[in-house]
């Protein structure tokens, strides 16, 4: 099994549902009739009371599983220790491609009320089966039955998983992990630029549009050629993840594409509020100034990034994980080049806006019907277990290559949410030389050997690293990416208030969102006056946004 100590890899796959029939353990479910179990605390990991099928359908994705001769995507060793540990049969009803296929099998089967006993969906299929009373309430499995492992992974991001789940204060359903700070924007600088032109870093506007400014006129790369440029972007310049401009909006308060409280504590779209026109006149000032990429408007994020790679720029926003990409190419080109990130705020001790991703990704449910639901709490509780708590009953814990998760009986990406963290404190204290003990450690013991081999890399030194490019992303990624939002004490982090998708979302979000895309460049590159926000925000509620307000406002009650 595949350790998770890696978590820049965070896309998920829809993948196991399932579909029931006669031999399912799906019983007839009368009206009124609450088929949730006792809310006092059970055993985790024993055995259903009595042997059940449970019916199940699986995705298949084009990746190599690396199982032995005889095992199967629908018959392995994993399947087969669920199988034993809870005394249940795993019944693979159907398996399909991943992607549109599994969405457009999954779509026809709550059409036709045929749903799987067990399964996973998005977060808007969700709402729809809660909605339609599709799906069991495993609110009181959940409290009596999950592990203490499983409790910790859904309290690593302050339970705020669990609460995006919620609907009228109940839980149906167990979701993948979103990861905290995982996209937050920062301001990324070349270090030796800033000292060779002894310039301050980057931490407030005015500090950014001075060293952005030198950068562009100073000859920081010393070539003797006037061929630096600005910060550089890509067309879908917001509410993106690198080479955005989110942390201009960030730091103003202004969430684009985000759903967020005003001051009177309503529920607005982040796109129409006061500090994202604010934010979109700071953007259009810098431009017309020309400390951003004059191009960017017509570039895609791989051509922004050459910029970096080439080293013709010297700063840029991005996340975390930068390290990875795109600076490996920056310092394969120029090993001489040192970065650095900084948090972006409205002065030295001003808060630090950090926007979040969703905390939530794929949604594990269970049929309205189905005889045990307890069943799903238990078969995450051994997964979990078998992942982090006690490697040693993992019958492929020595494989070589790693078995691929998505062997696993229901493949959903359960880590702590704040492993990235989590783990670059122990790199460092690692590679200070100091001791973990595992007994008293208080984060996941897991995480312990990970730290260790980044920790081993990242104490070769950064020149060293630099040299050899190809072993540059991590160590550098979560020791100095990963820093700022450590050491930054004065930081909120900020959530979207809804998630889900309304009805009149369904028939006029792209016609808005279109609308929004080319107000916001427009605005920017200076074709349009920044007053032309306003009319911007007046026909986004004509066509449809002041109407799919109310509905978000609706279904947050």
């Amino acid at each position: 099994m595949k350790k998770k100590g890696s978590i820049l890899l965070l896309s998920l796959l829809l993948l196991l549902t399932t579909a029931c029939s006669n031999t399912s353990g799906t019983k007839e479910s009368k009206k009124g009739e609450n088929n949730s179990v006792s809310v006092e605390s059970k055993d985790p990991f024993a055995p259903l009371p009595e042997k059940v099928t449970i019916n199940l359908a699986k995705s298949e994705g084009d990746i190599n599983l690396n199982l032995p001769v005889g095992d199967t995507l629908t018959d392995n060793a994993w399947t087969r220790l669920i199988e034993e540990k809870l005394q249940a049969d795993l019944n693979y009803v159907w398996t399909v491609k991943a992607g549109d296929p599994y969405t457009q099998k999954l779509k026809l089967s709550i059409a036709s009320n045929d749903i799987p006993d067990m399964f996973l969906v998005g977060f808007d299929e969700y709402l729809e089966l809660v909605h339609n009373g599709m799906i069991e309430d495993l609110t009181e499995a959940y409290k009596g039955y999950a592990s203490d492992g499983l409790k910790d992974l859904y309290t690593s991001d302050g339970g705020k998983a669990l609460e995006t789940m919620e609907v009228d204060g109940k839980l149906y359903g167990l979701s993948s992990m979103g990861t905290i700070d995982n996209n937050t924007p920062m301001v990324w600088v070349r270090q030796d630029w800033l000292d060779k032109l002894n310039l301050e870093a980057p931490t407030t506007l005015e500090q950014l549009k001075k060293v952005t400014k030198a950068f562009i006129e100073q000859d920081p790369d010393g070539n003797g050629k006037n061929d630096t440029v600005g910060i550089p972007g890509q067309s879908n310049f917001f509410n993106a993840d690198m080479l955005s401009f989110d942390a201009v909006f960030n730091k103003n308060k202004s969430f684009p594409g985000f759903w967020v409280k005003n001051e009177n504590g309503d529920v607005v779209y982040g796109s129409t509020t006061p500090e994202t026109k604010e934010a979109l006149g700071t953007l259009r000032a810098m431009y017309a100034e020309g400390l951003l990429d004059k191009e960017f408007g017509a570039k895609k994020s791989d051509q922004a990034a050459q910029l970096i790679a080439s080293n013709k720029s010297g700063i840029f926003f991005g996340s975390w994980w930068a390290g990875w990409w795109p600076l490996t190419d920056s310092v394969k080109n120029d090993p001489n080049a040192v970065w650095r990130a900084y948090t972006l705020k409205d002065s030295e001790d001003g808060t630090y806006y950090a926007k979040q991703e969703r905390p939530i990704g794929n949604i594990l449910v269970v049929k309205k019907g189905f005889s045990n639901p307890e069943a799903a709490v238990k078969l995450l509780n051994w997964q979990v277990r078998m992942q982090y708590e006690d490697q040693s009953i993992d019958p492929y814990n020595d494989a070589n290559p790693p078995v691929h998760d998505n062997a696993l009986p229901i493949y959903i990406g359960l880590w702590r949410a704040d492993e990235v963290l989590k783990l670059h404190e122990l790199v460092v204290k690692i590679a200070a030389g100091e001791t973990v003990d595992e007994t008293t450690y208080d984060g996941p013991a897991y995480l312990i050997e990970d730290a260790k081999k980044v920790a081993e890399q990242w104490k070769q030194g950064e020149e060293w690293l630099s040299q050899n490019s190809d072993k540059y992303g991590e160590p550098f990624s979560r020791v100095i990416g990963v820093q700022p939002l450590v050491a930054e004490k004065n930081k909120e982090r900020v959530y979207s208030e809804f998630y889900g998708k309304t009805k009149t979302m369904e028939r006029k979000w792209v016609n808005l969102t279109k609308l929004e895309d080319t107000a916001f460049m427009q605005i920017v590159l200076g074709n349009k006056p920044l007053d032309y926000f306003d009319q911007f925000v007046e026909e986004w509620n004509k066509q449809g946004g002041s109407q799919i307000t109310e509905e978000v406002r609706e279904q947050l009650k």
